[in-house]
């Protein structure tokens, strides 16, 4: 496995600042935000499930197959490094204490994070439905309220108005906090649900495909219709 250094996540962006001339393709941040909501994915995903929603408009355009398949490497250098950073408790690629200079980037991660769970949404109804904790379901709530509000503070800031509330900025280093936190537990999240399955029983299983029907989506958690998954 390699894990991207500073070196590839230079050429990273460099790349990324060069496709962005030509094509709508994400930003440096918000492909961050989207490959930790793919490696937070309930089932492991091939590269290539996720790799073109990196493009927001276009195909992937490329000079030649060497660079593309040197941008392809960097890509998954990253997300591995992702990966890793998660598994050791670290979920923002940010400073650990809320700081406005880096609101840009923050929200770009939070962009880029939403986009991926919205990508894998009815994979994650799957996995909280099986879960069914509701202080365990709560955090994803709790996530991708405290992402729109950093995704878009003005707009956080009116809705809270329209609610009757104020949204101020000695309230953010406090949000930052619990967003981190709530991370954690949505990265948590995919680990109990493997658990679960592997704990239910044959009988439990068989039952439960019992009253799927053919254009479901499957309960093995797959994110495939039944009829193209476990019905075989």
């Amino acid at each position: 496995m390699t894990i991207m250094d500073k070196d590839g996540e230079s050429a990273l962006q460099d790349y990324l600042l060069e496709l962005q001339r030509s094509d709508a393709v994400l930003s440096y941040f918000q492909l961050q935000g989207l490959l930790f909501a793919v490696s937070c994915s309930p089932e492991t995903m091939k590269a290539s499930e996720w790799f073109e929603l990196i493009w927001l408009n276009d195909d992937p355009q490329f000079d030649d197959e060497a660079e593309a398949k040197v941008f392809f490497r960097l890509i998954t250098d990253l997300q591995q490094r992702i990966a890793a950073d998660i598994n050791r408790g670290h979920c923002l690629p940010l400073p650990e204490q809320y700081d406005d200079h880096w609101q840009t980037e923050l929200a770009e991660w939070c962009q880029g994070l939403m986009l991926g769970h919205q990508y894998l949404e009815e994979l994650w109804t799957v996995v909280i439905e099986d879960i069914d904790d509701e202080e365990m379901s709560s955090c994803v709530d709790v996530v991708f309220n405290l992402a729109a509000t950093f995704a878009d503070l003005d707009t956080a800031r009116q809705q809270a108005q329209q609610d009757g509330d104020d949204l101020l900025d000695c309230h953010l280093p406090e949000a930052y906090q619990l967003f981190q936190r709530s991370l954690q537990d949505y990265s948590d999240l995919s680990r109990h649900w493997g658990k679960l399955i592997s704990s239910m029983g044959i009988e439990q299983v068989f039952e439960s495909l019992q009253s799927v029907r053919r254009n479901e989506l499957c309960p093995c958690g797959s994110g495939k219709l039944f009829s193209q998954c476990c019905l075989h």
